[in-house]
């Protein structure tokens, strides 16, 4: 009896799908691997392409630009441009609490919270221009940017003023001094925690727990908790390892 050459069986049909569904998922989830590296590695080179342009801009006018309404959308006039009121729709001033030292006035400083003011900083700008894009992160989001408010003036800017605290996981400063940062910028990450939309709506609320660091730390650190950098309660940051992985700085002895 001569065996039939042509076809599959049930069997060689089901053990065909399975290696085609282990190849499938095995290149989907290297595919999806590279998707949240590339996302990382973008908003990395556009935080870097910030740095610079605020770099610039405190070079050629002395103090830094007031944060941009986190609330503003493309069709708006101001959107990306700075403003130094503070009850402005998406923007937020804070008492830190902290005295700026040196100017021996006693008070307490505040900072300012808002979007990257990317039209204003282009307008001093020369290498280090900013598209609207810059101004967005990798999940479609604006940057956060915190500023000492005595430093975005020329009469008040000092460059040893800065009042912003920013530590790690484990409530180490990363800022030398500490509690010295005159400003910082941040993703807030993959979900959105506290974040504005680029065209400015309120991505997800910042409710995330707070938990205390572990101590003494562990050899492999959790995720870092979110709640310093969306509460918005304080001066206080975080400049994570995980789920906090883009926070920038300025100051006087740090440039990041």
């Amino acid at each position: 009896m001569k065996k039939n050459a042509g076809g599959f069986s049930l069997i060689e049909l089901a053990l065909v799908m399975i290696i085609v569904g282990v190849m499938y998922a095995s290149g989907f989830t290297a595919y999806a691997q590279y998707l949240k590296q590339k996302r990382l590695d973008d908003t990395f080179e556009t935080m870097r392409l910030i740095n610079g342009a605020f770099t610039e801009f405190v070079a050629r006018n002395g103090y830094y630009p007031c944060p941009a309404r986190r609330t503003a959308s493309p069709s708006d006039a101001d959107y990306g441009v700075s403003t130094c009121v503070p009850t402005s729709p998406g923007m937020k001033r804070i008492d830190t609490g902290r005295d700026a030292g040196e100017d021996k006035t006693g008070d307490t400083e505040a900072i300012l919270i808002g979007a990257i003011p990317f039209n204003t900083m282009n307008l001093s700008a020369i290498d280090n221009r900013l598209l609207a894009s810059s101004a967005i992160d990798a999940w479609g989001n604006k940057f956060t940017y915190a500023v000492t408010e005595i430093l975005t003036t020329q009469t008040t800017f000092n460059d040893a003023w800065g009042v912003i605290r920013i530590t790690d996981e484990y409530g180490q400063s990363v800022v030398t001094p500490a509690d010295s940062a005159h400003l910082v910028f941040f993703t807030h990450g993959p979900d959105g925690k506290g974040a504005y939309s680029a065209e400015g709506q309120s991505v997800d609320p910042c409710n995330v727990i707070a938990l205390p660091p572990p101590n003494p730390p562990p050899l492999n650190p959790p995720l870092v908790s979110q709640i310093e950098n969306c509460d918005e309660l304080d001066g206080n940051f975080v400049n994570g390892i995980a789920k906090c992985p883009s926070t920038k700085f300025l100051n006087r002895k740090n440039h990041l």
